[in-house]
């Protein structure tokens, strides 16, 4: 392995290397609109650079990601309300309907459910890199909670009822 220099850099190193880029960057998004600072943009776009793209240089990383995705969920893990007005504006409909489709009127609770999971675990949409639509990210997430779910259904369902469900044959007990 070689040794990249680019990934040990700090956070404070990212943001004053790239102060330029950054601020074009930032003023190209609507993060201000949301409450986002400067920084609170910046430490983002370093998450995503030092998760993902470190080995390569930051103008051709950020040139690949989603920064108003970006931005929206850096704001909203900030907690930052004219931002969680616009992120449930924008794709509770779309999730929702992702949703209906995974799991007919139940996934419209589920896709609303996450909504709340996200707003009490804001960390969580800290994790969102841009590398995708924010859309698409949620969607898969959704995807996970449901399978997770239902795994935890099928742990809860006795023996008896899975046997009687025809899901599980048990073989009658042995001579003793």
């Amino acid at each position: 392995l070689r040794h990249n220099p680019g990934s040990a850099m700090s956070p404070g190193e990212f943001h004053s290397r790239h102060r330029r880029l950054l601020e074009r960057l930032y003023r190209g998004t609507p993060a201000e609109d949301w409450g986002l600072t400067l920084e609170g943009f910046a430490a983002a776009v370093y998450a995503s650079w030092h998760k993902h793209g470190a080995e390569s240089d930051a103008e051709q990383y950020t040139g690949a990601l989603r920064l108003r995705d970006l931005a929206l969920a850096a704001a909203c893990a900030q907690g930052l309300d004219p931002a969680w007005r616009q992120f449930f504006e924008e794709l509770r409909g779309p999730l929702r309907a992702a949703g209906r489709a995974l799991a007919g009127e139940r996934g419209e609770e589920l896709a609303d459910g996450l909504f709340g999971e996200l707003y009490q675990e804001r960390e969580r949409l800290a994790s969102f890199a841009g590398r995708s639509s924010l859309a698409g990210w949620l969607r898969a997430v959704l995807y996970q909670t449901f399978i997770d779910q239902v795994r935890a259904e099928k742990k809860q369902v006795s023996l008896e009822e899975r046997e009687e469900a025809g899901e599980v044959a048990v073989a009658p007990p042995g001579p003793d």
